[in-house]
């Protein structure tokens, strides 16, 4: 599962149609530049944490509404299969800003769909209170389960009524949330009672859950495919705590697979147990007949069988079978001979003759998504193509979580910031 820093700027005015059902990625928007009549700029900040699923749709201008009698305004998140433990919903709250509410509340329904959207099992049911501005419900020890993967509905129905149109009547009900400026009309509505209409907004409504036995963040930092036997596999420990790294194995196919989706060799490489790999430490595969610069760095030289290129690798679960077994990270992709490698970062045959050197802001593996990783160019890519036998970074892995860098600009003449001068250090 990936994670991303979501930044909204957020606006009032008058509703704009969208809906969008990719859960994982943002909406990408024309931004208006100018404010309408009575409305002001609003900030709002969302942050994807490790190993937790945290979806909404914010990334654009979103608009104000009012709540209807008895219909909940429904967003559709899609999610893998597997064990979930619920950790909260979450809103924003506009009634302050728009009508000086400092209090309201609203019914949480989250329950699991087909896809329609039709109720098909409630997971859990909750009352939230906001403060005019935000609301959270949240959750201990309830779990949810999902066969394959499928559909998690939130509807959140507005109690609290209000005089949203001043005519001294409170007839209309608190705003708690928005749409997003998009196009594709799926994956949102309205539903009553269970009965769920697409629509075409997006509510900005965020809903978090963790895998209940979510994989470690351990992953590939880098890979070398060099002239003769000087290759390697670098396998870097972000979980934040010492690993045995004996839980792990590399499975492989050579020269793409025999049957897509299927290893060739399964549980290729194993860890003897007590192979510990300390916090922000890495752990490296290498040749045994590589260059005496990547063995004074390596912790296991027992495997000769190392990529050629378009060989595909994986970490593993120990225990992988050909067709059953849980990927963390993968480089290559469980298919047909690709040639003489995979592209990676728009670079044609990265994985051959190159060293691949996986970006600081990475935070876990790829899950088995070899094309999101591997990207189209250099800015949608996790790595960074790197000359042939480049070792420079071998032995350690920068990770912007974990190191302290601060970034101080100073004015070189000393009259006030000129931007002549940036230093990048520990100050």
């Amino acid at each position: 599962m990936r994670k991303v820093l979501f930044t909204a700027i957020v606006f009032m005015g008058l509703l704009a149609n969208l809906c969008a059902n990719n859960v994982n990625q943002g909406t990408t928007n024309i931004i208006q530049t100018e404010l309408e009549p009575n409305q002001e700029l609003l900030d709002d900040s969302v942050l994807n944490p490790l190993n937790r699923e945290c979806l909404n749709h914010n990334l654009a201008w979103n608009y104000l509404w009012y709540g209807e009698d008895g219909i909940g305004r429904a967003s559709l998140f899609l999610l893998d299969a597997g064990e979930y433990d619920l950790e909260s919903v979450s809103i924003s709250d506009y009634s302050n800003a728009w009508i000086g509410l400092t209090e309201a509340t609203a019914s949480i329904t989250v329950a699991a769909t087909d896809a329609d959207g039709t109720t098909t099992a409630g997971i859990a049911e909750a009352t939230m209170t906001t403060n005019g501005s935000v609301g959270e419900v949240t959750w201990d020890n309830t779990t949810f389960s999902l066969a394959q993967a499928g559909y998690v509905k939130v509807v959140i129905l507005s109690q609290t009524l209000v005089d949203g149109n001043g005519d001294g009547v409170a007839e209309q009900y608190a705003p708690f949330l928005l749409s997003d400026d998009g196009s594709d009309p799926q994956g949102c509505g309205t539903d009553a009672n269970g009965v769920y209409s697409a629509g075409t907004y997006n509510w900005d409504i965020e809903f978090c859950a963790s895998p209940a036995n979510p994989l470690p963040a351990v992953f590939f930092s880098e890979y070398a495919e060099g002239s003769g036997n000087n290759k390697y596999l670098e396998i870097y420990n972000n979980t934040g705590a010492d690993y045995d790294i004996s839980a792990l194995s590399l499975s492989s196919c050579s020269n793409g697979c025999d049957n897509t989706g299927e290893f060739d060799y399964p549980d290729n490489v194993t860890f003897a147990e007590g192979s510990v790999i300390a916090a922000g430490d890495v752990f490296v595969v290498a040749h045994p007949s590589a260059d005496a610069a990547i063995l004074a760095e390596a912790d296991y030289t027992d495997f000769v069988y190392m990529s050629n290129g378009d060989d595909a690798f994986a970490l593993t679960l120990a225990g992988a079978t050909a067709t059953e077994y849980t990927i963390l990270d993968i480089i290559g992709e469980m298919g047909d001979d690709p040639g003489s490698g995979w592209d990676v970062a728009g670079v044609e045959d990265a994985t051959k003759d190159h060293v691949l050197a996986r970006n600081a802001d990475v935070v876990e593996g790829n899950g088995g998504d070899w094309a999101t990783s591997a990207g189209t160019s250099a800015d949608d890519s996790e790595w960074t193509v790197l000359e042939n036998e480049d070792w420079s970074g071998l032995g350690g892995h920068p990770n912007c979580e974990a190191n302290d860098l601060a970034i101080y600009m100073h004015d070189s003449y000393g009259d006030g910031w000129n931007g002549n001068v940036l230093t990048i250090g520990d100050e």
